[in-house]
């Protein structure tokens, strides 16, 4: 049997290492220095994030009192260490061979004046101869607010007093109030005036008078008169003489008695006229008489008042 002979294996070449180019090392820069300055005053306020522990730190709330060990040695631990057999080897215990106990000088504690948040902590025994104040804050707006609050007076002041108006002024405006009531009072009565002075004559009568509710242009109550069981009323106009009376009085006659009694006596020839539920007679052109409800009416003058006229101011009473 026959060996092929084996193929070689060509080891891997190995290229050996350059050593890197040497450069120039470039100095330091500071990136956007315009942008960096010192800070200087201002009078804006800073606000510092402070931890619960940190706000503590600077103002202890019980008395810290040095450590024993600090300011003196125990008596039982050095005696014990007196006992304790030296080695002659070791020379830091007075020399070699000596076994005389070493001298320790006490030390005085020396306060740390600034001690870290973690031996404030720590070592709450420590004994400080002064508290240390925290600094004052610069005065804000705030601060000054509260404090010209607190010094404000104008509250206690007395409230001003108020201005009076004169005695001139307050007597105008009284008496301008009272003509005004006076006017319009005056006013009222003025339209009223017919009807109470109508009434007072109806009491006076001992029956109750009526004014007729028709009344034509340019006429007005201009007199009015009464006695028992009979009330006479005069209108007029202002321009002219003319005027009318209306009669009234008190009457147990009904239209025909009326009529018999007295209508046919007065003027034979006489006009009937049927009007609002009454029973008109006209005994001329300007006289009218009639009975209603108890009460005999009678209209007579120099009114130049037409037929129509009479009876609408008949059928309005």
């Amino acid at each position: 049997m026959s060996m092929k002979p084996r193929a070689k294996v060509q080891a891997p070449q190995v290229r050996a290492k350059t050593p890197a180019e040497a450069h120039t090392p470039q100095p330091a820069q500071t990136l956007m220095r315009r942008a960096v300055k010192k800070p200087g005053p201002s009078l804006k306020r800073r606000v510092t994030a402070q931890s619960a522990l940190a706000t503590t730190a600077g103002q202890p709330k019980a008395a810290v009192l040095a450590k024993l060990s600090v300011a003196e040695l125990d008596a039982k631990r050095l005696q014990h260490a007196q006992q304790v057999a030296k080695s002659r080897l070791i020379s830091r215990f007075g020399g070699i061979g000596s076994s005389a106990a070493p001298t320790v000088t006490p030390l005085a504690p020396t306060p740390n004046p600034h001690p870290t948040t973690k031996q404030a902590a720590a070592a709450p025994s420590v004994t400080i101869s002064h508290v240390a104040t925290p600094p004052k804050r610069p005065r804000t707006t705030a601060d000054m607010l509260e404090k010209a609050l607190q010094q404000a007076t104008s509250h206690q002041q007395p409230p001003p007093k108020r201005r009076r108006l004169g005695a001139a002024k307050r007597i105008t405006s009284i008496s301008a109030a009272v003509l005004a009531v006076l006017v319009l009072a005056g006013f009222v009565a003025l339209q009223n005036l017919p009807g109470l002075r109508l009434r007072m004559a109806s009491d006076k009568a001992g029956f109750t008078a009526s004014l007729p509710d028709y009344q034509p242009g340019g006429y007005h109550l201009s007199h009015l008169s009464y006695s028992p069981g009979v009330v006479a009323l005069q209108f007029q106009t202002k321009s002219s003489s003319r005027a009318y009376n209306i009669t009234e009085k008190t009457s147990s006659w009904d239209s025909n008695t009326l009529r018999d009694m007295f209508v046919a006596s007065a003027s034979p020839q006489y006009q009937t006229v049927q009007s609002g539920g009454r029973t008109l007679y006209f005994l001329s052109q300007q006289q009218v008489t009639w009975v209603n409800s108890g009460i005999w009416y009678q209209v007579q003058g120099n009114s130049s008042l037409d037929n129509q006229q009479l009876v609408q101011l008949a059928t309005s009473m």
